[in-house]
């Protein structure tokens, strides 16, 4: 019995080792291939600086801009985003839980059969508890989320410390820490009429500007501009800085396109397809291919080619756990992984490289 019960604290004990020894990763998420993501559409994000809460805690605040957004942004306008302020939580379907984090990426937790207010990630890794307008979202290292009527409220890092969300008229108005006397390093600046104007980040003023952007859509097979909808046009830094943003038509195809101009005068062009919001091209001339979903949650299989004819491409296969993905730079890989929803979930289990098209 004792040695049956020091098995079980040894396999608690290296199961919360494993999740200490892993930190909480605040990077953005990656694209599925070149700038688009799983599903096809347009992703590009943009760093702006981290956010200094002091004594080694830092989180980076970034921005996207996507083809894929319907809605349009509080802060930054109609295809934006910036999690840091906009992270959310909501119940996609009765039997699963979609966050948005304020590192962007997306966290979806399952709903337990038997405690029906418990979900948890597949991996087991994260564990949410739903009450009322509540839901928790937490670690065994100590890292929480909380959101309340869907909202971020609260972060909880793995030392105690509290970060706090402040809602004015239901938008931000800053991010500070728990029982600190220190101005909030995270602050919205607004018009006298309530607009947005800027943002304050560790004491330092970031101006932003709008302008209008054409909406085009399709109505009976035949594209038309439906409206003008404002959108970020300028991101000023305090150094003086700017980074420009143009959205501007396709006049011949009435294809969308979203253009940025670097504090350097480097420009970057992006298109895509307004029926569907799928990527069309990217800014070092790559045209993209987007293919069809033949099931619900299937992800699409996407593929590129260049200028020299070159091709490169992402195909998921959720049914059989296969990722394939061919590119220039890694050549052709195929990876297995295990469908199991417990502790193998997700883990690699094969991997072929095809070179010249031997394995």
């Amino acid at each position: 019995m004792k040695n049956a019960m020091a098995g079980i604290v040894v396999g608690v004990w290296m199961q919360l080792t494993a999740l200490w020894a892993n930190p909480v990763d605040l990077s953005a998420p990656m694209n599925s291939l070149g700038d688009s993501n799983a599903y096809g559409y347009l992703q590009i994000y943009y760093d702006v600086e981290d956010i200094n809460w002091g004594d080694g805690l830092k989180i980076p605040l970034r921005y996207k801009f996507s083809s894929e957004l319907k809605n349009p942004s509080p802060y930054l306008g109609q295809g934006f985003w910036m999690p840091m302020i906009e992270s959310s939580c909501v119940l996609k379907r009765e039997s699963m839980m979609r966050a948005t984090l304020p590192c962007g990426k997306t966290m979806f937790l399952r709903r337990d059969q038997n405690q029906k207010n418990r979900f948890q990630t597949l991996d087991k890794e994260w564990t949410g508890i739903a009450q009322e307008d509540q839901f928790v979202i937490s670690r065994a290292d100590g890292w929480q989320l909380h959101y309340t009527d869907g909202h971020l409220t609260e972060l909880h890092t793995d030392t105690g410390r509290i970060l706090q969300w402040v809602y004015r008229n239901n938008l931000v108005a800053e991010i500070h820490e728990a029982g600190s006397s220190q101005d909030a390093p995270f602050q919205v600046e607004t018009t006298s009429s309530g607009g947005i104007k800027g943002f304050i980040i560790n004491g330092k003023k970031h101006q932003i500007e709008f302008d209008k952007k054409p909406r085009v859509e399709t109505i009976q097979g035949s594209r038309l501009i439906a409206g003008l909808d404002e959108s970020m046009s300028l991101w000023k830094y305090p150094d003086g800085k700017t980074e420009q943003f143009a959205h501007e038509i396709v006049q011949e195809t009435l294809t969308p396109s979203f253009k940025r101009t670097d504090p350097y005068g480097n420009e970057s062009v992006y298109t895509w397809n307004p029926a569907t919001g799928h990527i069309l091209t990217d800014a070092e001339g790559w045209r993209y291919q987007v293919g069809a979903i033949k099931k619900m949650y299937d992800i699409p299989d996407v593929s590129r080619t260049n200028s020299k004819g070159q091709e490169e491409f992402v195909k998921v296969d959720n049914k059989i756990g296969t990722r394939e993905k061919k590119t220039l730079e890694e050549g052709h890989v195929i990876r297995y992984a295990y469908r199991s929803t417990g502790v193998l979930h997700g883990k690699l289990r094969k991997v072929e490289q095809i070179k010249d098209g031997i394995k």
